[in-house]
């Protein structure tokens, strides 16, 4: 072999272990980069839990939501999901559930916030704060609360479902049709947003009559005090819209016999189809208190939130990913067929005791 030509070998030999050199550099620099981006998929692999956590143990729509966490459970076996509910509806006692919850070292954590929750926001950011310093995805579910902390966010679209209702209230406010209205305009963005989109949605409804609104962002009184100073004011007003539906959440029991001392006839509609409002439908033959409820299938909720956790843990990540769940307009007409999806979406959720044996839930179509 001549100098040439072992030269020219010694110089390819060379470049080969340079371009090996490199190769694995890149390997190593890829494999480094998949760690970064998708850091919670070995955590799934390794078994690391996804938590979901309601601060409120009574709160109406848990039962959906945790439902329809258990129907993701159910579909993706391969993922750990649990559900905790503090022991007693206190501050004190989420924060000790929290610290149990984050010994597991959970991948993620999905966690439900109310609107009281973020009306008094402290405890709220210290359990945020917790959540974070634990290296957990944070999903929130309900009620949006803008913090860095949130990973992402799985809500209600209740200004859609606000201006559902103003679509249709000729509808329900038949034959009278006239209507009193309470909203909290002013009180917060979503708030006014839901304001807006229902009175835009009925004024565009012929041969309605607003009677009187109230704003509760700008008095002092009571839900309750209001609805029951303008049912005594109107008498013979056929519907009273509460944009909010906790007067109805909360009534205690005798409350809408008082009401009907004032009205005698007054129905209501709100922005909720919980459960528990289900019985003030009626029945078609035989209506109740409620002419309507809008809201969404709850269970819906809790499988979006599992669902985006996951998303987030194994693929890579969206800058602030929001899912908004929509609503649906139930009347005592449409509430079997909306029961029975409901108790679907929610992973087979017995909500016969919401329908208290008046009602019988429609079988799917097609189904026995």
């Amino acid at each position: 072999m001549g100098p040439q030509a072992a030269s020219s070998r010694r110089r390819r030999g060379a470049s080969a272990a340079i371009s090996l050199y490199l190769l694995a550099g890149a390997l190593v620099i890829g494999c480094d980069r998949t760690s970064r981006t998708n850091p919670g998929r070995s955590l799934l692999k390794e078994g690391a839990p996804i938590i979901v956590v309601s601060p409120h143990a009574d709160d109406p729509r848990w039962p959906g939501i945790r439902g329809g966490v258990l129907r993701y459970a159910k579909a993706v076996p391969t993922i750990r999901v649990e559900c905790v509910v503090p022991p007693q509806d206190t501050p004190d006692s989420l924060r000790a559930t929290l610290t149990d919850v984050l010994k597991k070292q959970p991948a993620a954590v999905c966690l439900y916030v109310t609107e009281s929750d973020a009306r008094e926001p402290t405890a709220l950011r210290a359990n945020l704060d917790r959540i974070a310093r634990a290296q957990a995805v944070l999903i929130t579910i309900g009620w949006s609360f803008d913090d860095k902390r949130v990973y992402g966010h799985v809500g209600v679209n209740l200004p859609e479902a606000a201006e559902l209702l103003g679509r249709e209230l000729a509808r329900i406010a038949a034959p009278r049709h006239a209507y009193l209205l309470i909203h909290r305009d002013g009180a917060s963005p979503l708030s006014t947003n839901c304001y807006q989109r229902f009175t835009s949605a009925a004024r565009s409804q012929a041969g309605l009559t607003l009677l009187q609104d109230e704003n509760l962002a700008d008095r002092s009184r009571s839900p309750a005090q209001v609805v029951e100073d303008l049912l005594g004011l109107y008498p013979s007003a056929g519907l009273l819209v509460t944009i909010e539906p906790d007067v109805w959440l909360t009534a205690p029991a005798g409350w809408v016999r008082k009401l009907r001392s004032l009205n005698r006839d007054f129905h209501f509609a709100t922005l909720s189809a919980a459960p528990p409002l289900w019985g003030q439908l009626g029945t078609v033959a035989t209506p109740g208190d409620a002419a309507a409820l809008a809201g969404p299938l709850d269970g819906d909720l809790g499988y979006a939130a599992v669902e985006l956790a996951v998303q987030a843990l194994t693929s890579e990540r969206e800058p602030m990913p929001v899912r908004w769940i929509p609503c649906e307009l139930v009347t005592a007409e449409n509430l079997p067929d909306f029961a029975r999806r409901y108790s679907v979406a929610a992973g087979g959720l017995d909500v016969s005791r919401y329908l208290g044996g008046t009602v019988t839930i429609a079988a799917p179509p097609g189904g026995p």
